[in-house]
């Protein structure tokens, strides 16, 4: 009854599927793969030339899903794809053409390990052109290499599970649900209940199931240890960055990386380490540049006067934009001007002499006793001093 998907990534994928299978007996499959390298008909069930099968792997990545049509891609076809291409005599060598931001947990796992144990057969690539995240990396990971194009994406190594909670929404409706069940934890995640704490467990119990297989497996196939994998926290990475973390073997275009596959070379130009530095400082000086011009705009701000306190901790200890910062601002309230002193002002209107310490004219004349001994004397006509 739980209806809760787990998922690499868009836990929302399941009810389009009918649909997508419709499209897929409809729309050519392989054009846009074959235009993209310059390969043209070969009457095989893949893009194909000079010995090289081209299996798109692109979408929303669904399992038992048996077409691919650009906005999706199945697991069962990926691996037809894949068997065909591994029996074919004419194959010798396998590209993936990766664009996806991942999809479902369930069939990934066994995909992956298959494209892996495939090394042994026929070698493999996997073309990152130009996002490859969490289910598709899952994926591109087990090939024998995988590069990334300068400008694509790589990573979020993680698991996600969504839960919606419909039921304030049927309350205001009017609508109640009452189940009539056998079994406590039958309707446990359905949608028309708040999430229980027993619920959540087991939820969070498949969910770290399933990052456990992901993690190992990327460990695996990339022959790094399963804490660093982890220490990415499902970060999504640059080509630089994946480069040097190891997610990644090289940083190629696109049609280079099919081309020497197609010309039987055994290695790809890649993009020289100090082009690669250079990327990465660039964009560490792109990254500096606006976040001083983030600074700027915060502290210049026409809301800031009388909060440049506030103004400072937003511009230097957050990462929020100078738009945000500005809503802050400008309903914070704003410095006031120290308080009266009101017995400073009710002293200075009296003809009261000023006491302190400071006035000279305390420190020269007659002094205050001897000003109210003589008028003791004058009314009573005591000399006190002479008594004294």
């Amino acid at each position: 009854m739980m209806r809760v998907h787990i998922a690499f990534v868009s836990p929302e994928h399941c009810d389009f599927a009918t649909e997508l299978a419709a499209a897929a007996r409809l729309e050519p499959r392989f054009d846009p793969v074959s235009a993209r390298y310059g390969m043209g008909p070969t009457g095989k069930p893949f893009a194909f030339g000079g010995g090289v099968a081209v299996i798109p792997i692109h979408g929303l990545l669904l399992n038992r899903f048996p077409g691919s049509v650009g906005m999706a891609t199945g697991y069962d076809f990926v691996r037809a794809q894949l068997r065909t291409a591994l029996s074919d005599p004419d194959v010798s060598r396998i590209v993936f053409d990766i664009h996806s931001n991942g999809g479902m947990a369930a069939g990934c796992e066994e995909l992956a390990q298959e494209i892996y144990r495939s090394r042994e057969v026929k070698p493999s690539l996997a073309v990152v052109d130009s996002n490859s995240y969490s289910g598709a990396y899952y994926l591109g990971s087990a090939a024998s290499r995988i590069v990334s194009t300068v400008s694509g994406g790589v990573g979020s190594i993680g698991v996600v599970a969504m839960h919606v909670d419909h039921s304030k929404m049927l309350e205001s409706d009017g609508l109640n649900v009452t189940f009539i069940q056998a079994g406590d934890e039958k309707t446990d995640g359905n949608a028309y209940q708040p999430l229980s704490d027993r619920a959540r467990e087991r939820i969070n119990s498949t969910v770290q199931y399933h990052y456990g297989l992901f993690t190992e497996a990327v460990a695996k196939f990339r022959g790094i240890p399963v804490a660093d994998v982890r220490a990415t926290e499902a970060r999504c990475y640059t080509p630089p960055e994946a480069l040097e973390l190891g997610l990644i073997d090289g940083i190629v275009d696109a049609t280079d990386a099919v081309e020497g596959m197609l010309n039987n070379e055994g290695q790809m130009e890649a993009i020289s380490q100090e082009d690669i530095a250079r990327i990465a400082a660039e964009a560490a000086s792109r990254a500096v540049a606006e976040d001083r011009s983030r600074m700027s705009a915060i502290r210049n701000s026409p809301h800031a006067k009388g909060r440049e306190k506030l103004a400072d901790h937003l511009a230097l200890n957050t990462s929020m934009s100078a738009e945000e910062a500005a809503a802050i601002l400008e309903h914070a309230p704003s410095r006031e001007e120290p308080a009266a002193n009101n017995f400073a002002a009710a002293m200075s209107l009296t003809d009261n002499p000023n006491v302190g310490p400071d006035n000279p004219a305390n420190t020269a004349g007659e002094s205050t006793s001897s000003r109210i001994l003589a008028n003791y004397k004058a009314i009573t006509g005591y000399d006190y001093r002479k008594s004294a």
